[in-house]
C-alpha cells in the first residue's frame, strides 16, 4: 500500500486549564463550535436569569426588575465577549509566543475586572447613589467566583455538548455524511484504517496515506460509533474492515490488519474483544494462556 507522507495540522492551538487544573486545547475551530451555536446564547441567557433571581448586586430592589434584566443581559454579554475576544487574542499571539498556556480563571478575572467596573459605573451614575470605584471593588469579588463557577460549568458541561452539535451540522452542511471533522479536517470515516495516539497528536491510517494531526484519541472516537470500529488499546482505534485476524496470547494478544500490521490488545479488553470478535465471525487463534 502506498503510504503519503505524514503532515500536521496546520491550525494554532494552545493549552489551557481549568480552575481545577484540567487540560484542554483551544483552537479557532474550538471558539467558533463555542460561540456559533443556538446553545450558546441560551446558555447566557440562563446565566442572567440566575443572577436576576438571587439578586447579588441587589440591582433589583435599586431599579426594579426590568432594569435589572437589562443590566444583568449587558453584564454577561459583555463578560462573554472580553472572555473570547481575549482568548482569541492570545491565540493569534501564539505563532509568535513559543509555549503559549493559559489558565483560563486569568482571563476571566480580566474580563470580570473591565465589565464590573463598567457596569458599575452606569447603574450608579443613572441611580446617584455613591462612588461608584468603592462599589465596584466590593462588588468584584462576588461577580468573580460566580463567574468562575458558570465557567467551568460550561467548559466542563456545555462546551463538550455544543463542539459535538457543531461538527454534526459541518458534516452535514458540506456534504460529509459518513464523515468525521476534527481540528477543521475531514476523515471520511470508510477510509480510516486505524488511528494511533502519539502523545498529543494521533496519527491517522488512512487507504490512501497517513496524517499526523494535532487532537485526542478521543476527539476521534466521540464521533465514531461501534459498528465503525473497535478500541482494543487505550491508545489505539481499528476500522472493523481493517482488521484481518485476531490472536489471543495472554499479554501478548494482537490484533492483524489485512496490510499486515499488528495492534496489541490491553489485557482489560482481551474478553471483550473476543465476543465482539466473534459476533463479526472474526477468526480467531488462541493459546493456553488466554
Amino acid at each position: 500500500m502506498n503510504h503519503a507522507e505524514a503532515t500536521v495540522s496546520n491550525e494554532i492551538s494552545f493549552p489551557i486549564f481549568s480552575v481545577f487544573g484540567h487540560k484542554s486545547e483551544l483552537s479557532i475551530h474550538v471558539i467558533r463550535s463555542c460561540v456559533l451555536q443556538v446553545g450558546f446564547p441560551l446558555f447566557l441567557g440562563l446565566v442572567v436569569g440566575i443572577m436576576v433571581l438571587f439578586d447579588g448586586q441587589g440591582y433589583v430592589t435599586k431599579i426594579g426588575i426590568w432594569p435589572a434584566i437589562v443590566v444583568w443581559s449587558t453584564f454577561v454579554v459583555l463578560v462573554a465577549a472580553l472572555y473570547w475576544t481575549l482568548l482569541l487574542g492570545l491565540l493569534l499571539l501564539t505563532p509568535r509566543v513559543s509555549k503559549m498556556v493559559v489558565y483560563l480563571p486569568l482571563v476571566g478575572f480580566v474580563a470580570m475586572a473591565i465589565t464590573t467596573f463598567a457596569i458599575t459605573h452606569l447603574v450608579t451614575f443613572f441611580t446617584e447613589s455613591g462612588d461608584f470605584w468603592v462599589e465596584a471593588r466590593s462588588n468584584f469579588p462576588f461577580n468573580f467566583s460566580v463567574g468562575l463557577i458558570f465557567e467551568t460549568l460550561f467548559f466542563v458541561f456545555v462546551k463538550p455538548v455544543l463542539a459535538r452539535n457543531y461538527r454534526k451540522e459541518e458534516s452535514e452542511s458540506d456534504g460529509y455524511k459518513g464523515a468525521i471533522r476534527i481540528s477543521g479536517q475531514n476523515f471520511q470515516i470508510e477510509k480510516i484504517r486505524y488511528l494511533q495516539a502519539q502523545d498529543h497528536y494521533v496519527k491517522v491510517y488512512l487507504e490512501d496515506g497517513n496524517t499526523l494531526i494535532r487532537a485526542r484519541l478521543r476527539d476521534f472516537t466521540s464521533q465514531l460509533a461501534g459498528n465503525d470500529g473497535v478500541k482494543p488499546h487505550r491508545s489505539y482505534w481499528i476500522s472493523w474492515r481493517a482488521i484481518h485476524r485476531i490472536e489471543f496470547c495472554g499479554s501478548h494478544s494482537a490484533i492483524t490488519l489485512v496490510s499486515g500490521e499488528e495492534v496489541p490488545i490491553a489485557k482489560s479488553r482481551i474478553s471483550e474483544i473476543a465476543a465482539l470478535a466473534k459476533a463479526r465471525n472474526i477468526p480467531i487463534s488462541t493459546n493456553n494462556a488466554f
